[in-house]
């Protein structure tokens, strides 16, 4: 591969790469980011052009007045989006009419903003592998152009066009390589060094996604007579820590976000109200608890953000700090500026009563809330819940009636409902007798309260999904699902009248191993890098010190560490030990191609030195030898160059080329031994 070649490629990775993490961002930015990509990918062949027509000079200058402007009118909705587009144009007029190294170094510059931008938008883990690409690009686009700005000390125009040809299609140095592999080296270290040093999070000032909601699950739930939409495998929303290894049988694990408790006949609504705030529960890990996790940049630092409250049968404790919940019942926090995730630990064993006020007024108002039936009701939809009660007074024994009235002539579609009436409830219960779980849901809730048993929709996630490689249970989109919440015996529990096989979207799909592994590795991403703030620092160091206890002292006495420390610890050797692997394969290949590339230049210094030296070419200086040493000198130099500059296919033997050069040692000693003789 030429140096043309290698400057041609990596000037376009290094432009193109950081665009590929901003097609995630606003619609505009997404558009323009294709327009951008495509204007990269047509204008690669001209990239060395010397002479340009007028008509191209004046249209590509015409076409970043044009983009500047139109930028401009989105400066007061996106003023980030208006900039990133006029880099990117500015970026387009550089590679059209690049005329030198000057070019290069403006188009790498304005790369790295890109980058930049691109932490912004795409903060998961691929970002690190664009940035794992782009290292190598721009090292490379660097030394390249360096290469080709040697025919800039040429004046004359044809004079530096002759240059930079012949400089384009010298063989692309060696170094190439080993140059990146040392980028990427250095690059881990350093992050390795300032992970053990007090940094600042400046999250306040670009919060990552700051204003994303869950998948499929919002503060409201229309109950319709179209069906819903086949939803698609997404991202993880939850992750669920702390599940023994040894043990996945998890099954059944529901994940509340939202209580959905008004209803006005079509529509269930999270009243949400006065903030009520909770006492901190203590923090430490209970047997049975679990951390929860909530990723993807789910925060939001302007409006209380839902706090998933874990359960099979029933809510359970959520151990916060300053959580609070809304009158409806949906559990809140209040999210500080710059925080992008939010943890907490949920112990699956608990079981807290429900917060009846204990004055009678507000506790009647308390039990209205969820009692309440619009007035516009179908008598029908009365009668029924009448009939399947009968004469049972126990709300545990009609909830139970209830269950088994849906699962017995009851079936499960998300397609369209059959029928004429206009009333969604009304076409579920008595014409379709089918429908998805919001329909189940709905219906369960309005037949409870008709029947003085306080009831609410509850709106989140179940089943979810091992992921093995992580040790951790992962919600998507796909689990989205809607339940019911009854109040019995001043407790509230969870019961749901949809099918158990129906509950969740999620399906068998081919390569579930490998989502897992880059789940797990986007979970780390986040954990240990993203959100790697001073807190976390000084627990890392913490552990380090223990740690750094002799081993039979800390084995001995694991109280030092604890249950969660010694998880952690056994994840540190874990990933030191991955580190240390990596840093030792990477590091004995850059040294042995060091150690190469120290041998060949000392066998080039001697090859000069034995054509009798000076700054000129190895091929000039071997044309000038006498007539009977200019054959083997032109040979040898053809096989030193072939070996430094060579493409890797054809490049010969490095044995084969010591020999040769012995060899013209030999026969240059026995010419100077006869001329010696002669003279």
């Amino acid at each position: 591969m030429t140096v043309g070649e290698v400057h041609r490629i990596s000037l376009t990775a290094t432009v193109l790469l950081p665009s590929l993490g901003l097609l995630g961002g606003s619609t505009v930015l997404h558009y323009a980011t294709l327009l951008y990509a495509g204007a990269v990918v047509l204008g690669i062949f001209g990239l060395h052009q010397v002479v340009r027509g007028r008509l191209r000079t004046w249209g590509v200058h015409l076409s970043t007045v044009i983009v500047f402007i139109l930028s401009l009118s989105q400066l007061s909705y996106s003023p980030i989006d208006a900039a990133l587009i006029v880099v990117m144009a500015g970026i387009i007029n550089r590679f059209y009419l690049r005329s030198g190294q000057r070019d290069d170094l403006i188009m790498v510059g304005a790369a790295g903003v890109l980058l930049t931008a691109v932490t912004i938008v795409t903060p998961g883990i691929t970002f690190a592998i664009i940035v794992i690409l782009f290292m190598p690009s721009v090292l490379w686009a660097m030394l390249s152009a360096s290469i080709l700005g040697l025919s800039d000390r040429w004046s004359h125009p044809s004079e530096r066009a002759r240059k930079r040809k012949e400089l384009a299609d010298r063989p692309a140095p060696a170094l190439s390589w080993t140059l990146s592999s040392w980028g990427l080296l250095l690059m881990l270290i350093g992050y390795i060094a300032v992970s053990f040093i007090p940094r600042y999070r400046f999250a306040q000032y670009f919060t990552a996604g700051g204003l994303v909601n869950f998948s499929n699950v919002g503060t409201r739930m229309e109950l319709s007579t179209g069906g819903v939409r086949t939803r698609s495998y997404g991202t993880v929303a939850l992750r669920v820590y702390g599940i023994n290894r040894r043990n996945y049988a998890v099954e059944g694990l529901y994940a509340r976000l939202h209580v959905l408790d008004q209803f006005d006949g079509r529509n269930f609504t999270d009243s949400q109200g006065r903030v009520t705030s909770h006492p901190s529960a203590h923090s430490e890990q209970s047997e049975g608890c679990t951390t929860l996790v909530a990723l993807h940049r789910q925060a939001s630092r302007y409006e209380p953000h839902p706090v998933a409250v874990l359960g099979r049968s029933h809510p359970t404790r959520v151990y916060m700090p300053r959580v609070q919940s809304y009158a409806s019942g949906t559990w809140v926090k209040r999210i500080p500026s710059g925080a992008l995730d939010i943890r907490y630990r949920s112990c699956l064993d608990s079981r807290p009563p429900a917060p009846i006020p204990q004055d009678k007024r507000e506790a009647d108002i308390y039990m209205a809330r969820y009692l309440d039936v619009p007035d516009s009701l179908d008598e029908r939809i009365y009668t029924l819940a009448k009939k399947i009660a009968g004469d049972e007074y126990s709300p545990e024994r009609i909830t139970e009636r209830l269950l088994s009235y849906f699962s017995g002539t009851f079936s499960y579609q998300l397609d369209g409902l059959k029928g004429t009436s206009d009333d969604p409830l009304v076409r579920f219960l008595f014409e379709a007798k089918s429908g998805h779980c919001e329909l189940f849901a709905g219906a369960m809730v309005v037949l409870l309260r008709i029947n003085g048993i306080p009831a609410r929709v509850a709106a989140g996630y179940y089943g979810g999904h091992v992921n093995r490689p992580g040790r951790q249970l992962e919600f998507t989109s796909d689990d989205a699902h809607a339940w019911v919440e009854v109040l019995i015996d001043g407790y509230w529990r969870w019961v749901d009248a949809t099918p158990e096989r129906e509950r969740t979207r999620r399906r068998g799909m081919g390569f579930v191993w490998l989502m897992d592994i880059w789940n797990a590795l986007e979970s780390w991403w986040y954990e240990y890098i993203i959100d790697f703030d001073d807190e976390r620092r000084r627990a890392m160091i913490t552990r380090l010190q223990n740690v750094a206890l002799s081993p039979r002292e800390w084995m001995s006495r694991p109280a030092l560490l604890g249950q969660h420390g010694q998880q952690h610890l056994r994840r540190y050797f874990s990933l030191t030990g991955l580190v240390v692997g990596v840093l030792f394969v990477v590091g004995a290949g850059v040294l042995r191609r060091q150690r190469e590339h120290r041998r060949v230049r000392r066998l080039g210094l001697k090859l000069r030195q034995s054509l009798g030296g000076g700054p000129e070419p190895l091929g000039v200086l071997a044309a000038a030898q006498p007539a009977t040493l200019e054959p083997m000198a032109r040979r040898v130099v053809e096989l030193y160059e072939s070996y430094r500059y060579g493409p890797d296919a054809h490049r010969p033997n490095l044995g084969k080329v010591q020999q040769c050069m012995r060899e013209w040692l030999s026969m240059r000693a026995r010419h100077r031994s006869r001329q010696s003789r002669e003279i």
